[in-house]
């Protein structure tokens, strides 16, 4: 099996970080996409995100014998999102993200043979009582193993 090579200066390293960062988007995006990407190659570190629509997601998964994508890095305000005609699953794993967002986290599970993705929903939890960073200027915790 070929190893890709995914250092940061290969641009298959830069291709990764485009699509861990495209975001999906309800509209038809075929021509935006390819500009953005173009846009995007140029000046990788200085763009925020770029998008996709569903016609880029069923060329996806058409290429690629898929059924749908799983996707994360987006918040999602019940953890999970079904979009592209359900083709596309963003699932956000951080309930209450920073503390502040008041959003759900979730997960997939997909057993056997069944792909059909089933959806775990939960709520954050209280924190323990600790201020923040209170662990940040002890010794490694590690220094032991």
């Amino acid at each position: 099996m070929a190893r890709f090579d995914d250092s940061p200066s290969s641009s298959f390293y830069s291709l990764s970080i485009i699509i861990i960062y495209l975001s999906p988007v309800s509209l038809l995006s075929l021509s935006y996409i390819y500009v953005k990407i173009e846009f995007l190659l140029v000046r990788i570190y200085s763009i925020l995100g770029i998008q996709f629509g569903p016609d880029i997601t069923e060329r996806f998964l058409k290429l690629n014998n898929l059924e749908y994508i799983v996707r994360s890095h987006e918040l999602k305000q019940q953890g999970y999102d079904l979009g592209h005609n359900r083709k596309c699953i963003t699932v956000f794993s951080a309930p209450n993200y920073c503390d502040t967002m008041g959003n759900k986290g979730a997960f997939i599970t997909i057993t056997g043979d069944d792909i059909t993705p089933k959806f775990t929903s939960y709520a954050a939890v209280p924190h323990p009582t600790a201020r923040p960073m209170m662990y940040a200027n002890q010794s490694s915790l590690f220094a032991s193993m």
